[in-house]
């Protein structure tokens, strides 16, 4: 007679630091008569599960939980391929059953992908519970006991919130939150206990109910989150916001609403030193918003309140999914520097954004020219400027001559930021990997334009991917008479000159010879820049004419170069 193979019954318990992961592991043994010692294939304990997630985190280099993320590659490395072997060791070792392995410590979240890995290699479906707890609490405990300040007590928080959201896609899941552990237990063990479909030899009754007790007594059940100032709750509100959300319905985890309560103002994004981090926990949350949501296009709000159409999947729309705006700098600049009347050139608009935000700060009195050559994103153009009047879509390449006929690489909608005319922008490899075409597209240079529309932009917004000096080159009558202010996206130009691309050292020179003045923003503010062959801090430059600096250094800490 042919045995069934028994299948392994193991739950995973994730949550952040502090929201009482021990405590619901316990009462969970407890209900399901495990072992005590079930968490160990050793009797030194060297392959507890928490164990092998802790020597892995410093093995690579880290001492505390990583708000900021993992390093890139993590995965890939020595360190990471010895902890899945222990991984998959102790999981091989897991004898199969009714009685479930409970597993769970608060950097399960981080290494859920390595996790992951040997559950699929090793045909086991376990299913998981998301522990959370209010975001104050989580930082307010990490501050006491471990001396970490809030803003990363409270990233720390969201980081691994993210992380348990997607491992929570890929398995039978439920959500429940820390208040609940503490104030009722039974309840909250009766309904996973339901949702997960787990047996248990003794049910939430009194014997229970009173050694849980105990256990709940000794975390001295202390809410932080009751003695709130106003001015706390209000530094914080993005985080809480997100939480209420979650704690009010704990079904729907990864939802399109909860991914949208975490679009964040001008104001609130600008104190987060730990910005690149927060930024890639969004891009995640947006991810999964797209993946829930049925249909083209994700509609979104911008930091002033209008309505635009997004890209599923695609980063800069990921950004503006969960912050309402795009390269703070820049977007402050915009903010600051544009008065109603001007004039602007959107160079390469990509979704509009920028040329939505001038025509807002302009009015119904000034002039937006928006130029974007790629045929499937200058739909989605125009469905985002149908409500401004005053703004001119020019479907055409900028380039340093007028052209009928010019190849322009496109790539995927969600990899669109890539598009360009430049002919080495991405390797062979990445092309490929990307999806990239070839279109035909005309071109136009910027002073043939601005001469037959008589038109004299003070604002010129370049962000072209590779082709930055023929636009320049293009432009030459407006430098030279107009004086416009030139902003100029460099992040894709460190260390570049090939075919088609100059360096950001050669860009500068040229702007040199027209007597233009390169400022960086640092820590959103204006610097000048010491010289041409100076690595850039950021990824936005500002070229202002020489004789319009002292204008801007009156709102900036311009000091230098004033001559």
């Amino acid at each position: 007679m042919i045995m069934a193979r028994q299948e392994k019954n193991i739950i995973l318990v994730v949550g952040p630091p502090k929201s009482g992961i021990k405590l619901l592991k316990s009462g969970l043994n407890f209900l399901c008569t495990a072992n005590a010692a079930g968490e160990t294939t050793s009797d030194d304990g060297k392959n507890d599960p928490g164990l092998i997630n802790d020597r892995l985190l410093r093995a690579l280099g880290l001492s505390s939980y990583p708000a900021e993320g993992l390093p890139a590659g993590w995965q890939n490395t020595k360190a990471a391929g010895q902890a899945k072997q222990e991984i998959k060791n102790y999981l091989s070792e897991t004898p199969a059953g009714s009685v479930p392995l409970i597993l769970g410590d608060s950097l399960l979240a981080w290494f859920m992908p390595l996790w992951q890995a040997v559950f699929e290699e090793l045909e086991i479906e376990p299913k998981m519970i998301h522990l959370t707890r209010h975001p104050w609490e989580v930082a307010r405990a990490l501050h006491k006991d471990e001396g970490l300040d809030l803003d990363r007590g409270h990233l720390t928080w969201l980081a691994c919130y993210r992380n348990a959201v997607d491992a929570g896609l890929k398995h039978r899941s439920l959500l429940v939150v820390y208040e609940q552990l503490m104030e009722e237990p039974r309840l909250l063990f009766q309904r996973i206990g339901d949702e997960l479909a787990l047996s248990f030899n003794d049910g939430p009754g009194n014997s229970y109910s009173l050694q849980l007790g105990y256990a709940i007594q000794a975390e001295k059940r202390v809410f932080y989150a009751d003695h709130m100032t106003a001015g706390e709750k209000e530094l914080y509100s993005v985080f809480y916001r997100l939480y209420n959300t979650v704690a009010a319905d704990q079904g729907q985890v990864g939802s399109l609403e909860i991914a949208r309560i975490l679009r964040s103002k001008l104001k609130s994004l600008l104190r987060f030193d730990l910005y690149p981090a927060y930024l890639a926990a969004m891009e995640q949350f947006y991810s999964l918003a797209a993946d829930h949501h049925e249909g083209g296009m994700l509609k979104s709000r911008t930091f002033w309140g209008a309505s635009i159409n997004l890209i599923p999947r695609e980063h800069l729309s990921a950004a503006l999914y969960a912050f309402e705006l795009i390269k703070p700098d820049i977007s402050a600049f915009f903010v600051d520097y544009l008065k109603p009347g001007w004039t602007v050139f959107d160079v390469g608009a990509h979704l509009g954004y920028f040329s939505m935000l001038a025509a807002t700060l302009v009015g119904g009195k000034g002039t937006v020219i928006c130029f974007e050559p790629a045929p499937s994103t200058v739909d989605l153009l125009k469905e985002n400027l149908r409500a401004f009047s005053q703004v001119t879509l020019v479907p055409q390449l900028v380039w340093h001559r007028d052209e009928k006929d010019l190849d322009f690489k496109v790539f995927e909608l969600a990899h669109s930021a890539f598009n360009t005319a430049a002919a080495n922008s991405l390797s062979i490899e990445q092309e490929k990997a990307l999806d990239c075409s070839i279109t035909r597209v005309q071109a136009v240079s910027l002073d043939a334009y601005s001469f037959e529309g008589d038109l004299k932009p003070d604002l010129v917004k370049i962000d072209v991917g590779g082709t930055e000096r023929q636009v320049l080159e293009g432009m030459t009558g407006l430098l030279e008479t107009v004086r416009p202010v030139v902003t100029l996206e460099v992040g894709h130009l460190r260390g570049q000159e090939n075919e088609g691309i100059f360096s950001l050292e050669s860009l500068l020179i040229f702007m040199q010879g027209y007597d233009y003045v390169a400022l960086e923003s640092v820590g959103y503010r204006l610097h000048v820049r010491g010289s041409v062959d100076q690595e850039a801090e950021g990824d936005q430059l500002i070229l202002i004419p020489r004789e319009k600096l002292p204008l801007v250094a009156k709102k900036y800490e311009v000091k230098q170069g004033l001559k």
